[in-house]
C-alpha cells in the first residue's frame, strides 16, 4: 500500500483551502466525526482542535497518534475507529 500512495503521490491544490463554502441544511443534519493525528505536520495538532471547535457539530473526536496518514502507519487502528462510529 504504501509503494502505491508513493508512486501516485501529487502535490496537492490548495486554493480550496481560500474559498468559501455554502452548505445545505441537510449537511447540518449528518453526524459528524473526527480522527485528530497528533504528529501531523501537513495540519498540526492546533489547528486540528481549532477547527473541530470552530465547527461546532463534531459529534466525536478520536485521537491517533501519528503522522498526517493514520491510515497507512496504523492501517488497523483506524479501521477499528471507523468500524465503530454507528
Amino acid at each position: 500500500m504504501k509503494e502505491t500512495l508513493v508512486k501516485y503521490h501529487r502535490a496537492e491544490p490548495v486554493k480550496g483551502l481560500n474559498d468559501n463554502v455554502t452548505l445545505t441544511t441537510k449537511f447540518a443534519r449528518v453526524p459528524k466525526y473526527y480522527i485528530s493525528t497528533t504528529n501531523d505536520y501537513a495540519v498540526p495538532y492546533a489547528l486540528q482542535q481549532q477547527m473541530i471547535k470552530n465547527n461546532g457539530t463534531v459529534k466525536k473526536v478520536y485521537e491517533m497518534q501519528t503522522s498526517h496518514l493514520p491510515f497507512v502507519v496504523q492501517p488497523e487502528k483506524f479501521l477499528e475507529i471507523l468500524s465503530s462510529i454507528q
